[in-house]
């Protein structure tokens, strides 16, 4: 099972009074995201996810913003019939997704340096069941024109 969605964005930024420093850019980028699911096992039910995305380079103000993108992993085992599921995730594995904007743009010239983290974790849901939905009586429309 896999879903590759694209996107693309033409992005302006115009600004006439940005303090001394008066903008107007444009930039064409993308985004992509390819996620699949395999099922390695269906008794027992067990699934491993992998995600990956992809951005090209862009901006924001006078920012300019480099290309990033990451890659994640679950893996996701269904028991109880189906009610329980045990999902162990790591997010960002390389450890790619953080950006380290910079402005070089008139008189600005400022990078910034943000850590990157990988995540790890455990998710656990149970699904106990028993909701009916409540039957409502239908909207009394006659008054409406």
């Amino acid at each position: 099972n896999s879903r590759l969605t694209l996107i693309g964005v033409w992005h302006h930024e115009k600004d006439d009074d940005f303090w001394d420093i008066p903008f107007n850019r444009n930039i064409c980028y993308g985004i992509a995201v390819l996620t699949n699911t395999f099922t390695l096992s269906k008794k027992p039910d067990l699934k491993l996810t992998l995600t990956g995305m992809a951005r090209s380079k862009a901006t924001q103000g006078i920012y300019d913003l480099p290309s990033s993108g990451y890659v994640n992993a679950a893996l996701r085992y269904g028991f109880a019939k189906g009610k329980a599921i045990l999902n162990l995730y790591c997010n960002d594995i390389f450890e790619t997704g953080q950006i380290k904007p910079r402005i070089r743009f008139g008189t600005q010239n400022v990078t910034n340096d943000y850590a990157c983290f990988r995540e790890i974790g455990v998710s656990f849901t149970y699904k106990f069941g028993g909701y009916r939905e409540k039957k409502r009586e239908e909207v009394d429309t006659s008054r409406f024109k």
